[in-house]
């Protein structure tokens, strides 16, 4: 019998060695990492639980939660909320104050009822992240090619000299294209998403040494006016300073979440829709290729419905969601139809320019993940699935569409009392966390 153990116990050191070895000698993380090489790191290394800020912008809506982090733990949502804002179409003197307003008053009640609610001990706030949609940034990628005749090492030190000349060049494009200060921008992530040595993708190339090359950079900025208002609101809530709050893009967010979901799609495309805007980010070999973004969101529609019903905003997105769930009478179903129908197309003439932004030439991959709040995904899921006046033959031809929802993350975080947390939220938090536990 001792014997027996033995040979278990030494089978399994020997299996564990061989994995090991594989692992080690093809470049493959055992636990997959978020970013490869970046300034996205989170400052909180407490082994303890950490209260944290979470917070997601869009063009029309706020959501803030309190999480707890914890080491070896999923995150656990303590309390969160949204707050849409829908009025005439937003133009960037209104949008920034309206914004930070509700930002205040969301981190309030959160702070104040996510903790009493709770009974909540320690009621420190470690720190904060913020992801931020479509107008508030903006991003570049860029592919670059190393080549040299003798082999050379990749340490830490060379990788931040390309994040930095590459942070550098992008400060330089934006302050050719700012026409005063007050449009002064801040580089909230630098990062290389991806990279190749000798043609093959390799995820961890420190201290390797190779002739040449193949880096992606990823690279996002936003107004310093955003930056100095959203710090100064979080600072006067929650007495947290710069190097405590970190800012992130929402496509980073979404693509990595998509790409440690489906690793095994190479190659596919994702589509935002968010209260005002239309996200479209073209994904090749695990690359953030390209991106581009139109102005048509759920707002869009509410606005028109408003406009053709003569009733208010609130009614007009109350009788949207009846329509969807079909408990409206047949005159105003009929007219509700006639409504979207017109609605679809402008959509789809917008979409139809943005993909032959991402993709001149057409080729598209087969796969597209949609991200849009679920009391109107029927809407653009079928206008994908169909298509209609200035569509795309090609891109629908073969399209497989993947719905983002919160399963895609069932098994990465909690909530207190099963509370709803909106799915941004989720995606960011869970990002988030991924990178506080391989700090």
């Amino acid at each position: 019998m001792i014997f027996d153990y033995l040979f278990l116990i030494s089978a399994c050191v020997v299996l564990l060695s061989i994995l090991y070895l594989f692992f080690k000698r093809h470049g493959v993380s055992i636990s997959r990492k978020v970013i490869q090489f970046s300034n996205i790191t989170s400052n909180v290394t407490n082994s303890k639980a950490n209260n944290c800020l979470v917070i997601h912008v869009s063009s029309g809506s706020i959501n803030v939660a309190l999480a707890s982090l914890a080491k070896n733990k999923p995150l656990d949502f303590i309390y969160s909320m949204s707050v849409p804002f829908i009025g005439e179409r937003p133009t960037d003197s209104k949008l920034l104050p309206e914004m930070i307003g509700i930002l205040d008053s969301s981190i309030k009640e959160v702070i104040k009822k996510g903790f009493l609610k709770n009974n909540v001990k320690d009621r420190r706030i470690s720190h904060a992240v913020i992801s931020l949609s479509s107008p508030w940034f903006i991003l570049k990628t860029k592919k670059i090619n190393l080549t040299k005749e003798s082999p050379f090492t990749i340490t830490k030190t060379f990788i931040n000299s390309i994040l930095s000349d590459e942070e550098s060049r992008f400060k330089e494009e934006l302050s050719g294209k700012a026409s005063d200060t007050s449009h002064d921008y801040i580089v909230i992530e630098k990062s290389i998403v991806h990279t190749k040595i000798n043609g093959y993708s390799v995820v961890d190339i420190m201290n390797k040494r190779t002739r040449s090359l193949e880096a992606y950079v990823y690279v996002s900025a936003i107004s310093k006016l955003v930056d100095d208002a959203v710090m100064g609101v979080i600072s006067k809530n929650t007495h947290l300073g710069r190097e405590d709050v970190m800012i992130h893009s929402f496509p980073l967010v979404l693509f990595s979440s998509i790409r440690d979901f489906s690793s095994s799609d190479a190659n596919f495309l994702i589509i935002n829709i968010s209260s005002e805007v239309t996200d479209i980010v073209l994904v090749r070999d695990q690359i953030i290729e390209s991106t581009t973004s139109f102005s048509f969101g759920k707002n869009t529609i509410i606005r028109e419905l408003s406009k053709q019903f003569k009733v208010s905003l609130e009614i007009a997105e109350s009788q949207l969601s009846m329509y969807l769930s079909e408990k409206t009478d047949a005159s105003v179903s009929n007219s509700m139809q006639n409504i979207l129908v017109e609605l679809e197309k402008e959509w789809s003439t917008h979409l139809t320019s943005a993909l032959l932004v991402v993709s001149p030439n057409s080729n598209y991959p087969k796969k597209t993940f949609l991200f849009v709040k679920k009391n109107i995904s029927p809407i653009f899921l079928k206008l994908l699935e169909s298509g209609s006046e200035g569509s795309i033959p090609t891109f629908r031809k073969n399209i497989q569409i993947i719905e983002i929802d919160e399963s895609i993350f069932k098994d990465e975080y909690e909530a207190v009392a099963k509370i709803q947390v909106d799915i941004a939220l989720i995606a960011l938090a869970v990002f988030h966390n991924k990178l506080f536990q391989i700090q």
